[in-house]
């Protein structure tokens, strides 16, 4: 072999590793949810990563971000049993839900306006308006997602193994963002999107 042949086997085995290492994203949530799906799905992605950084750093990567952010407010969160430094204010919340497609959210949550619930002293149940109250979608798309997810680890099949018994998100679900959150590669959005959809299910 010539050295110019070297030198060009040399360049294409350089060129392959480098391409290699920037090798196109899973894309897992493209083999669920169609284009329109995507771009609330991304939204809601968004909302919550920027969320995490305003509380941590916009100079951190992603990843980083995430297990800083729950490093510090998990052990709290278990200690009080108050999900609200995990969450953006009500208010907030409620406007970003707003902007979202409805048909589009509820491949994710069943989306009611009113929550029914017994009142002691007067005996009785009542209505209270409480605009996108959420449970969990056993018939939507986000529900085939986790279904992929649980062939990946034990840790997303024992999640969805939780919601199938209950058919909601349950305290095991909670529980398992509190205390199994380094299972989950936040590197990857359809990862994250298991933690963020958990946790946004906490509309008030």
């Amino acid at each position: 072999m010539t050295h110019w042949n070297r030198k060009i086997g040399f360049i294409f085995l350089v060129g392959v590793t480098f391409l290699y290492s920037f090798k196109s994203p899973d894309n897992t949530l493209k083999k669920v949810f169609n284009a329109d799906e995507l771009i609330t799905v991304n939204k809601i992605i968004d909302f919550y990563d920027n969320f995490v950084l305003s509380k941590t750093s916009e100079n951190l990567k992603i990843e980083d971000a995430y297990r800083q952010f729950l490093d510090n407010n998990c052990p709290l969160v278990e200690k009080s049993g108050d999900l609200s430094c995990l969450l953006p204010d009500v208010k907030e919340k409620l406007d970003f839900y707003s902007t979202l497609d409805k048909k589009n959210l509820e491949e994710i949550y069943a989306i009611a306006d009113t929550v029914k619930y017994y009142n002691r002293a007067k005996g009785e149940f009542e209505k209270v308006y409480q605009p996108y109250s959420f449970m969990f979608n056993t018939q939507g798309k986000y529900y085939d997602l986790l279904k992929l997810l649980s062939k990946r680890n034990k840790y997303f099949k024992e999640y969805l193994e939780s919601i199938d018994f209950v058919g909601d998100l349950s305290p095991s679900n909670y529980m398992a963002i509190l205390d199994g959150y380094r299972n989950i590669n936040f590197n990857k959005k359809e990862e994250r999107l298991v933690l963020i959809v958990n946790l946004l299910a906490e509309t008030y």
